[in-house]
């Protein structure tokens, strides 16, 4: 049976298995004990199966302050997760179109969430992208903050690294593809992702070719799809904005893979106004 360990019980847990590593030779002082082992693997598992356990426990970020933080969801990623919660329970292909408002976590909880499929979730391909590549490398170091603080004992033996990023976990055959929307060969042209999360779709050069013609023909959808094209609103009659309202229209009518989701500034009630603008302005 799985046992929820409390942050307090883990960090305890996490610095008595670190006395026992060192990082110079990157050699263990000794063996772990059936307790130690035992631990270990519940935590694998635990948090292998849900991702509210991990997040909560071991996923770390940068948050608006600019401080170390574990995340803790607000009301918009909330939602997010209860729609991402509810298509699983159904077994289906997570296949979002999701238009928002900035500054509402949601594209941090999107990479924590691609973070945790690659880290945890064996034969997974994804690929992760942006407008630009000084966008891409944004998302990028989302996941590899969060990675760099990881257990060693919870993170599979990285097998390749590219740009200083973790690119593959061969023990498990998993591997993380960052692109960016503006480069020229199309987005993962020859691969078949199962993971994919793009970004300021607003802003790419050519999505039609890229999204349209490129990745949606190449995902096969089961259970272990997760598929989320996100952006703020950036004018009308471009290819988002015509996606948009032809997916909100199909989806209901069983017509659409994609799941419009609209996410407005208002359910950042948790968000703003923040403590010191009520004080500057009560």
């Amino acid at each position: 049976e799985p046992t929820y360990y409390s942050r307090r019980q883990i960090d305890h847990r996490v610095a008595h298995l670190d006395a026992l590593y060192d990082p110079e030779s990157e050699r263990m002082i000794r063996d772990f004990n059936r307790e130690e082992v035992a631990f270990i693997e519940n935590e694998r598992r635990l948090c292998a199966l849900d991702f509210h356990y991990w997040a909560d426990r071991y996923a770390k970020i940068i948050d608006w302050r600019r401080e170390e933080v574990r995340i803790e969801p607000n009301v918009a990623q909330r939602i997010i997760l209860d729609i991402w919660a509810d298509t699983e329970r159904e077994s289906r292909a997570i296949m979002m179109q999701q238009l928002k408002a900035r500054q509402l976590g949601v594209t941090t909880l999107t990479e924590l969430a691609v973070a945790h499929r690659v880290q945890f979730r064996k034969r997974t391909n994804a690929v992760v992208a942006s407008a630009d590549p000084d966008k891409t490398s944004k998302m990028a170091k989302m996941i590899g903050y969060c990675w760099s603080h990881q257990p060693y004992w919870l993170l599979p033996r990285v097998t390749r690294v590219h740009q200083g990023m973790p690119a593959e976990f061969a023990e498990i055959n998993s591997s993380l593809l960052f692109q960016a929307g503006n480069q020229f060969t199309g987005l993962a042209r020859g691969d078949t992702p199962n993971v994919l999360h793009a970004s300021e779709l607003c802003e790419w050069p050519d999505p039609e070719n890229q999204i349209d013609a490129s990745v949606l023909r190449a995902v096969h959808e089961t259970p272990e799809v997760f598929f989320i094209l996100e952006s703020t609103a950036l004018g009308r009659g471009n290819w988002w904005h015509n996606t948009w309202k032809q997916v909100k229209e199909d989806y209901p009518m069983g017509r659409s893979r994609l799941r419009p989701v609209f996410l407005p500034w208002y359910v950042g009630t948790d968000i703003w106004p923040s403590p010191i603008d009520l004080r500057n302005r009560p």
